[in-house]
């Protein structure tokens, strides 16, 4: 099955306005995917911001794709944050909560990586723990 990544967060999120336009347009492109085509989102940032994100994001498009008779597995997120722990504002209850959340909901949280570079609008080279470089990528990227 093909794979089809959209970038969210960070730098593409800001400002709001911006970010609802290709909101709108992202929806649009993932109920037009072939079937069987997965949806990957990659939310930079795992302030509240950044989770917020991703779990309104993970909702939406799950539920666009149960009303169109979709497979809502077929979505799945991934939050990647500099920090390595997530939500550092917060007070541990808070984390622990949204962690157990993000976790419940199939949300893949990657903490102490870096997102260094986006590779061709088709990849994003990260910077994981002790310098080494792993890249995500996919057939179809859209920010």
């Amino acid at each position: 099955a093909s794979r089809c990544v959209y970038s969210a967060g960070g730098d593409t999120s800001k400002p709001i306005d911006g970010f609802c336009a290709r909101w709108d347009r992202i929806v649009t492109r993932v109920l037009t995917l072939p079937l069987g085509a997965s949806v990957h989102v990659l939310v930079v940032g795992g302030g509240a911001g950044g989770v917020e994100l991703a779990l309104a994001i993970h909702g939406r498009l799950r539920w666009e794709l149960t009303r169109q008779a979709g497979d809502p597995r077929r979505v799945s997120i991934t939050l990647v944050s500099r920090s390595c722990q997530l939500m550092p504002q917060h007070s541990a209850d808070v984390r622990r909560s949204f962690k157990r959340i993000l976790a419940e909901r199939g949300v893949k949280v990657h903490l102490g990586v870096e997102v260094r570079e986006h590779l061709q609008r088709r990849a994003w080279r990260l910077n994981a723990e002790k310098n080494r470089m792993r890249v995500l990528s996919a057939p179809h990227a859209y920010y």
